[in-house]
């Protein structure tokens, strides 16, 4: 009987290396799938950042592009009112020559 069941094990072995060689892979194959998975993590977390990063700097850009668009306007106001003032002073200066002459000219 001891010699059946030693037989029957040695039968067995062959069937029992496998069971042990699968185990085996199946740690290596779940070890290499949590360390992608830290990878992936990781990979999101540097996505989110960089979204997170690239937002920020639209909405600075956008600060940025609306205080501009201020400053142009205010530019033009001012060149409007440089123009006016340029003619007033030519309008003032043509009139003070005008004046000038008629007394040179008495």
């Amino acid at each position: 009987m001891i010699e059946e069941l030693s037989a029957r094990c040695q039968d067995h072995a062959p069937e029992l290396k496998k069971l042990s060689l699968f185990h085996q892979e199946r740690r290596q194959y779940e070890s290499l799938i949590q360390r992608q998975k830290s990878e992936l993590e990781q990979l999101h977390q540097a996505l989110h950042s960089n979204v997170s990063a690239s937002k920020e700097k639209e909405g600075v850009i956008a600060d940025i592009s609306a205080k501009l668009d201020g400053v142009a306007k205010n530019k033009d106001v001012i060149n409007t009112c440089l123009e006016e003032a340029s003619g007033a002073i030519r309008t003032a200066l043509a009139f003070q020559v005008s004046v000038a002459l008629k007394r040179i000219s008495r």
